[in-house]
């Protein structure tokens, strides 16, 4: 017999959250821009920083974040990233290992959406 237990830790509301494939993991931030005094960006450095893509204009724009808590498909960002913001999400081996800093995005309409 098994079973399947969830164990919930922690729980907020009106947080802002993006889904966990939009995090990415990048040892060279060289390129973003500081957009948080809580977020020390280190350039050249070997430190891992999480980050997430946002998209300004009609270009990518790598932003580096902090992160809280998760759940099985949404993780928290506690700092780095302000309510409204578009974030970029995709197939996560084109955002993670393909999409850079300054390239070119555009808005794919999903086929299952009506309201935009």
């Amino acid at each position: 017999m098994t079973a399947t237990v969830d164990i919930i830790t922690d729980k907020r509301n009106k947080t802002v959250h993006v889904p966990i494939s939009a995090i990415v993991i990048k040892t060279d931030t060289s390129l973003t821009k500081r957009k948080s005094k809580d977020v020390d960006i280190l350039k050249n450095s070997t430190e891992k920083f999480e980050c997430v893509f946002i998209k300004n204009g009609d270009v990518a724009e790598l932003r580096v974040v902090k992160t809280g808590i998760q759940d099985d498909s949404n993780i928290e960002i506690s700092s780095g990233l302000e309510e409204g913001e578009e974030v970029i999400v995709g197939p996560y081996n084109l955002v993670t290992k393909t999409l850079k800093s300054g390239d070119q995005v555009e808005v794919k309409k999903n086929a299952n959406d009506d309201s935009k």
